[in-house]
């Protein structure tokens, strides 16, 4: 089993393949991958569709949030993204498969089908899951 939260993001793509072959590799027959990363889809939809309700809870933060397009300017420009490659699920899901994974799924926060991967991935309180990306494999 392989689990990586919020590390892939930090990878530029080239690395963040490399990074996945090599977890496949290392498997035993019937290992699983889970990997959490921030869902760039789920940011385009908050700028599309709930600008402000966003924009205050990044205000709340102390975070620079002028114009709906912090929330897009955000996920490239903080923690460190902009060096490294972000997903929404489609690439993560060719990523893996490419990476050699098979019956890639995208689950929710906390939930899996394999009892220890259960919970293993509790956010801080104030993530919005809008704008996370989880995926088994």
């Amino acid at each position: 089993m392989v689990f990586s939260d919020n590390v892939i993001e930090h990878l530029s793509l080239n690395d963040g393949r490399a990074f996945l072959r090599n977890a496949r590799e290392a498997m035993a027959p019937g290992g699983v991958i889970r990997t959490s990363t921030p869902d760039a889809l789920g940011f385009v939809r908050a700028y599309l569709d709930y600008p402000d309700k966003h924009l205050d809870a990044m205000r709340a933060k102390g975070w620079q949030a002028e114009h709906p397009v912090d929330l897009i300017r955000t996920t490239f420009s903080l923690w460190g993204h902009h060096s490294g490659y972000v997903y929404d699920e489609e690439a993560l899901t060719a990523e893996l498969v490419r990476a050699g994974f098979s019956s890639v799924k995208r689950v929710n926060l906390g939930e899996s089908e394999r009892v220890e991967l259960r919970g293993i991935d509790r956010p801080p309180a104030d993530t919005d899951f809008y704008f996370v990306l989880e995926a088994e494999a």
